[in-house]
């Protein structure tokens, strides 16, 4: 979404109901996220998902997991 790039605030700041407003919009509109990757992670992608018979979706999802797990994983509270 181009306006979020454009404003000083995201675009759910400017919106009656904030954040709720606009996933409702999202889910009834059915808009499904496009991730931008470069040319050469797009093209290592289609490779791996080729390789591993894996659709590029389910790849995807694995990672975007893996990277979350690893995230809350260092900001635990250290012993």
């Amino acid at each position: 979404m181009s306006y979020d790039r454009l404003g000083k605030r995201e675009v759910h700041h400017h919106l009656t109901g904030g954040a709720g407003a606009l996933h409702e919009w999202i889910k009834a509109h059915r808009v499904e996220p496009e991730p931008r990757l470069a040319a050469a992670q797009t093209h290592a992608l289609t490779k791996l998902s080729e390789q591993t018979g894996h659709e590029v979706d389910e790849l995807l999802r694995e990672a975007v997991n893996l990277l979350l797990d690893k995230r809350r994983a260092g900001s635990a509270p250290k012993r």
